[in-house]
């Protein structure tokens, strides 16, 4: 077979398997016995175990040299001393939320989010950290003991390019 006939038909067989298992190639699910859930991050985002209270920290990469944020999701798994509701740890988090980001602004309402067939709560809000505008949306679960939330974090001008992104993740939360 002559080069270029090698190298179409390797080109096609590539776009085959990128068709039919891309997720595979563009992400890798992240897996945690201790806190006993798993989530999918995209390969190229950074992960660190153990940041700063989170369990996994997963970081997008730079898109230039004139990008100086990292949007950014953390999983943070609690085990709860006892039983709690879902909408009683979630008016618990919002509180210490308000707490942390003073003047935040809640302006997209509560809702519903699904991992696998768990039902959590999340919240939207915007802030500004030093002269930095940010996009937060926030999720948590209540699975047996323990209490799962998932953090997502994007500059304001640019978590739109990333709310797909955010949302595969959040729904790709499984737990053991």
């Amino acid at each position: 077979m002559s080069g270029r006939k090698r190298q179409f038909v390797f080109l096609l067989l590539f776009l085959v398997c990128l068709a039919l298992g891309g997720r595979h190639f563009i992400w890798k699910r992240y897996h945690n016995r201790k806190h006993r859930f798993s989530i999918l991050f995209p390969r190229s985002w950074q992960r660190e175990n153990d940041y700063q209270g989170t369990v996994v920290l997963a970081r997008s990469p730079l898109r230039g040299p004139e990008d100086k944020f990292q949007e950014n999701i953390n999983v943070v798994a609690v085990k709860l001393p006892q039983k709690i509701s879902l909408e009683m740890y979630f008016e618990i988090n919002e509180q210490e939320i308000m707490r942390i980001f003073p003047g935040a602004k809640f302006d997209i309402s509560q809702s519903e989010i699904f991992a696998g067939r768990f039902r959590g709560k999340q919240l939207a809000f915007s802030s500004k950290i030093d002269e930095t505008s940010l996009r937060i949306l926030t999720a948590t679960w209540i699975r047996d003991e323990w209490a799962y939330a998932v953090t997502c974090t994007g500059r304001l001008e640019e978590f739109s390019r990333y709310q797909p992104t955010f949302k595969k993740i959040m729904e790709s939360l499984r737990f053991k």
